[in-house]
């Protein structure tokens, strides 16, 4: 596509000026474009190389990020387990930089796995987390997915009735936004 081809351009614009954190940023950009037409792999590859470039100088902003998006990418690929251990180290480096935005979101994102995994109790512990958060810090975006994630745990539980309690708060914050 024209954005990876830009992006192409760009890392070799940064690499010629020996600029790490444009090369790791460019890299997770790139890895965006990958994520967004299914080819995980490539992403992956992507910001396995930003992650390594951000632990080199502990940018901590940049290690929760691409472990975030290497979350995304375990939970689409349905592998779980590695789903929620991307997340967790994203939320540690989310806390030492008290990014409660990153937080909120990287614990919908272990709830999200823990669900898909069918670990129900695990999910719900994370998605309250991730619900506190938003809340307080009236993150709707957030609210909205976590919304949507208890709604679909609660109909697959077959507790119908909170499922509509969910579905409906759901409602509410996405005609808020």
């Amino acid at each position: 596509t024209s954005a990876s081809n830009k992006y192409k351009q760009a890392l070799a614009l940064f690499t010629d000026l020996n600029a790490s954190s444009r090369i790791a940023t460019t890299y997770t950009k790139t890895a965006d474009v990958y994520i967004q037409q299914g080819d995980y792999q490539t992403a992956y590859n992507f910001l396995i190389k930003a992650l390594d470039i951000h632990k080199q100088s502990n940018f901590l902003y940049g290690i929760a990020e691409a472990n975030g998006k290497l979350g995304e990418i375990s939970v689409a690929k349905e592998d779980f387990n590695d789903a929620i251990s991307y997340f967790l180290i994203a939320i540690e480096a989310a806390k030492q930089r008290s990014d409660n935005v990153g937080r909120a979101d990287y614990y919908h994102g272990v709830g999200l796995a823990f669900y898909r995994k069918k670990d129900y109790q695990q999910a719900i512990n994370y998605l309250d987390l991730a619900k506190s958060l938003s809340e307080e810090y009236d993150l709707k975006k957030i609210q909205r997915q976590v919304y949507d994630t208890y709604k679909d745990l609660e109909t697959t539980r077959g507790n119908y009735q909170a499922a509509i309690t969910y579905y409906d708060q759901y409602l509410r914050v996405r005609n808020e936004l």
